[in-house]
């Protein structure tokens, strides 16, 4: 696999995600987007939240106000740009069928995709893509079935200011 080509067309693809999420809805509505993938890569999901979204899980199901935020997967927009996104997920596909059977080797893809998922979202950040958004904003990558809170702390943390990290952090903390 050419992990700087995978890298190029995940960040062009969700640049272009996030441009037509701003588009389409106001600026100020979009509290959370992230890329989300399964813990044998297989396949990637960007995806979108907003404020009145979060807002309506919040009052559906009192005292879980940093889950909603946080987690990816109750977030209002899921697979948008399946077009797009599917040519990266055959991608995964194609590549997890070679190596599925080769341990060392599929952990060592793993870790890659999974890293270059992470930069091409701080990399949006550093370019000012996600500037002038709802103060409650957040940049996630997430993982399904994913249970290794260091690790997501450490994402958490690269992508979003000192503020957010430490709710971030005081949650997942709370959660043990």
């Amino acid at each position: 696999m050419n992990y700087s080509e995978f890298k190029e067309n995940l960040k062009k693809i969700t640049k272009a995600t996030f441009l037509k999420c701003a588009k389409n809805l106001k600026p100020e509505e979009i509290c959370g987007f992230g890329i989300y993938t399964d813990e044998s890569v297989m396949s990637m999901s960007i995806c979108c939240n907003t404020i009145t979204h979060l807002k309506d899980l919040q009052q559906e199901e009192k005292g879980n106000d940093e889950y909603f935020k946080w987690s990816i997967n109750e977030w209002q927009y899921e697979m948008i740009n399946e077009i797009h996104v599917a040519k990266i997920n055959e991608e995964l596909l194609n590549e997890h069928r070679k190596i599925s059977d080769k341990q060392r080797l599929f952990e060592k893809h793993k870790d890659k995709i999974l890293n270059i998922a992470v930069e091409v979202l701080q990399e949006l950040k550093q370019e000012s893509l996600f500037k002038n958004l709802n103060r409650e904003f957040v940049l996630m990558f997430g993982i399904s079935d994913f249970d290794d809170k260091e690790i997501e702390k450490a994402i958490a943390q690269r992508l979003n200011d000192a503020t957010q990290f430490m709710q971030f952090k005081n949650w997942l903390d709370s959660e043990e």
